[in-house]
């Protein structure tokens, strides 16, 4: 991944807060695209290891959540860590853009994207 995107291309960051609000551990979704409205879709970028801000599916207690409370990512102004997406420049007309998230089985939550 570049630090800026090509010509014709745009980066945006999607920040989120995941949290097991469960009294059962649980691993959340690492499955996450946007589509636009054309049916097109686009995945994450692989951001680096030493990235603070990236989203990390990892194993959670109960009560916990991501980002860890107290990190770099959710003492940040977005309190959230961040998918990034490479995407056409053209694709930000394609409104709405919605991040859709896959669960187990064939459950999918889709969140339209204020672009």
């Amino acid at each position: 991944m570049t630090e800026e995107a090509p010509p014709g291309e745009t980066l945006l960051g999607v920040f989120l807060e995941v949290c097991n609000r469960s009294d059962e551990e649980h691993t959340p979704s690492e499955d996450f695209v946007i589509l636009d409205n054309q049916n097109n879709r686009f995945e994450p970028e692989d951001l680096p290891e030493d990235n603070q801000f990236a989203y990390r599916a990892r194993v959670l207690a109960q009560q916990e959540c991501i980002p860890e409370a107290g990190s770099v990512a959710q003492l940040g102004p977005t309190e959230g860590s961040m998918l990034l997406f490479q995407l056409p420049l053209q694709t930000t007309e394609n409104r709405p853009l919605e991040l859709e998230i896959e669960g187990e089985g064939d459950e999918k939550l889709t969140v339209e994207l204020d672009i």
